[in-house]
């Protein structure tokens, strides 16, 4: 009696919650093996929850190797869907056919254990065969495994899952890469029986900047579980409604299954530019990483409540046609030469826009430098600025705020070479991801320097940091006449 009531309770729970049904389902695809529980299934768990309830339709994945990922989203979460709603239609695309076959014959292996009938007594296979990619519900739901660029004409789905749409040799050229993300985004994700409601998720580990996830996620509101094997910053990862993991910062993502020996291991093997991509999720581009992002400081809260001053650094769009390019304005709090960045404006807009914008972040922070490049479009900048801080001086006796224009001389890379000494130093701080989310994204421009798409962020970010050490750093020299002041 009490194994009994003990089994139904099990049932009772694999049916009713997706982390017990994960479970249930390893171990009864795996038997010998141990689950080896950690929060980045829960993370996991939690946010395919939120696409069973519609919370959210787009749903991009990424984590390492051996985390399970492939069998919760690609094998478990297909068949508990079914459970609930046999006539729900799944698509489950990779990048071959070898593959697509391996993840269905476990996808049978489980569905055919007759533990899930005990779990979903309602679900039961078509009296018509099924096929080695094909298992169909006797409600005509179920689920096709296929190949990326495989035909679809005919074919719908109410749900598509990428599983490793790309291989790790194809990534490795972008042609390949955007003829895979464009056969994702014109033909596959046409295919929904419900073009308004129709989730997708993307699963995979990192391994180019112009893999499909990075093609499929640039536009469009995207949810992203992004876990890499070791925490970058302390982090705050959701593993429930109400629920939340602290990963703090050099953590590592799951000690039982990717323990550093393991890591190391790793990176020997695939070089510095694979492990960033596979394992760390943040891949670099050919001749990228320049800049190592792991010097840059973490922080959560200021020192104290005010800074010793604001610096203000503005790089203008190149080429005088604002609409083109972006243009950045980044503002710093300095608290004993540590420079903390605090607030980052990244647009493509017309002349007066920017100046506006300019304008408006000079009359809130106050600040005592504002740097502006001065070659080609920043020069009009510079004038409408020089012309605002006369009128304000004017009226405003307290304002001290000096104007600097910044003349590039050398290369990007040379004006790095020399601005990243603050860096090396410990001296400069940026805000925790989790607060702002434009943290990530200037991160990774910052890491893919210098062949990036972008470097606008890191053109900025350079002439702050020189701007900086010309102004205050140089002992002796007066703070007045180091960047050709202008005020």
């Amino acid at each position: 009696m009490t194994i009994k009531a003990s089994k139904a309770v099990v049932y009772a729970a694999a049916r009713q919650d997706l982390k017990s049904f994960v479970r249930f389902s390893f171990q009864l695809v795996h038997p010998e093996a141990e689950f080896a529980d950690n929060f980045h299934i829960d993370a996991l768990c939690y946010q395919l929850d939120r696409v069973r309830s519609g919370d959210t339709r787009r749903l991009a994945i990424n984590l390492p190797p051996r985390t399970l990922k492939s069998f919760i989203v690609s094998i478990a979460w297909p068949a508990f869907m079914l459970g609930h709603n046999p006539s729900k239609r799944f698509f489950v695309i990779s990048h071959n056919e070898q593959l697509a076959a391996e993840h269905s014959s476990l996808f049978r292996k489980l569905i055919d254990n007759p533990a899930i009938k005990q779990v979903f007594p309602t679900l039961k296979p078509t009296a018509s065969k099924n096929t080695e990619l094909i298992y169909t519900t006797s409600k005509l739901g179920g689920r096709t495994g296929l190949s990326s660029g495989t035909g679809l004409t005919g074919m719908g789905a109410d749900v598509i899952i990428f599983d490793d749409p790309i291989s790790a040799q194809d990534a490795a050229s972008q042609k390949t890469c955007d003829q895979v993300a464009k056969w994702m985004k014109t033909s596959a994700m046409t295919r929904f029986n419900d073009l308004a409601t129709g989730p997708v998720i993307c699963v995979m580990q990192r391994l180019s900047i112009w893999d499909p996830h990075a093609q499929l996620t640039e536009n469009g509101n995207w949810t992203k579980l992004v876990l890499p094997a070791r925490a970058i910053t302390k982090t705050t990862v959701q593993v429930g409604v109400e629920s939340y993991h602290t990963w703090q910062q050099g953590a590592l993502l799951h000690p039982a299954r990717l323990p550093q020996h393991v890591l190391d291991e790793q990176k020997h093997s695939l070089g510095l530019h694979g492990y960033q991509a596979q394992f760390m999720q943040a891949p670099l581009p050919a001749g990228g990483g320049l800049i190592d992002v792991t010097k840059f400081k973490v922080y959560s809260s200021f020192p104290r409540k005010h800074p010793d001053l604001y610096l203000v650094s503005i790089d203008p769009a190149g080429g005088g046609t604002y609409a083109k390019s972006y243009s950045v304005i980044l503002v710093f709090a300095v608290f004993d030469g540590h420079l903390y960045l605090w607030a980052r404006w990244r647009k493509r807009v017309e002349f007066n826009d920017l100046k506006s914008q300019t304008i408006a972040i000079i009359s809130k922070y106050r600040p005592q430098d504002v740097i502006i490049e001065s070659a080609s479009s920043g020069k009009p900048l510079l004038e409408e600025v020089h012309h605002f801080l006369q009128t304000r001086r004017r009226i405003d006796s307290e304002c001290t705020t000096l104007l600097h224009p910044f003349t590039p001389n050398m290369s990007k890379e040379a004006r790095w070479d020399e601005a990243s000494l603050l860096v090396s130093e410990g001296r400069l701080h940026i805000p925790n991801s989790n607060r702002y989310a434009w943290v990530r994204e200037f991160t990774e421009e910052c890491r893919a320097f210098p062949e990036g798409s972008n470097d606008d962020q890191v053109d900025a970010l350079s002439q702050a940091l020189l701007g900086y050490r010309r102004i205050y750093d140089r002992a002796g020299e007066s703070r007045v006449h180091l960047l050709s002041r202008r005020g």
